[in-house]
């Protein structure tokens, strides 16, 4: 008897004890837009706030040269898109396809993909929120893994995108510059 009582008195300690981990959830949003709010200000990074979605425009060091950043607030997670300024030709997806395969392959981070019915190339990111608020570290990698990515491969997927080239040869052509730190 005594040690059903003892184990039952363990288990509603331990219950109660994971339940004050737990996170308001209704606060989540509010802190992760002061957080990123703050990560922003500080990079003096210029950006609209609205309806739990950050955006803003991002330039890029390819001949893609520029990009469209959301960032979406959620109670359970932090999301990062980055769409591309440019679409797939319908004659060219199927190279785009191989191509972010093989990209996607070294990628950690961030994740590329397209809608292949219209084209659209865009880049992932997104951390799940379950017991912690990410910090200043993980929005700074959060935001910029991303970008980092495009800038790497972003020849490679404009000329596989407008020109038709062979996905593989551009992407060796990423990869070697990658190897030799350009």
């Amino acid at each position: 008897m005594k040690k059903s009582v003892l184990c039952l008195l363990l288990i509603c300690s331990m219950l109660l004890s994971l339940s004050a981990l737990a996170f308001e959830r209704d606060q989540v949003v509010p802190q992760l837009e002061q957080r990123v709010k703050a990560y922003l200000d500080g990079d003096e990074r210029k950006y609209t706030y609205e309806d739990e979605v950050f955006t803003l425009d991002i330039m890029l060091d390819t001949a893609l040269a520029k990009a469209k950043m959301w960032i979406f607030l959620y109670d359970d997670m932090l999301s990062v898109q980055v769409e591309l300024p440019i679409r797939v030709p319908e004659e060219n997806r199927d190279k785009m396809a191989k191509l972010l395969t093989l990209i996607n392959y070294k990628l950690y981070y961030s994740q590329l993909r397209m809608d292949y019915s219209d084209g659209q190339v865009a880049n992932r990111s997104y951390i799940l929120i379950e017991t912690a608020l990410p910090g200043d570290g993980e929005i700074e990698v959060l935001l910029n893994q991303p970008v980092y990515d495009l800038e790497a491969y972003g020849d490679a997927i404009s000329k596989v995108a407008l020109a038709g080239a062979d996905p593989q040869e551009a992407f060796d052509a990423a990869r070697a510059a990658i190897e030799a730190g350009n």
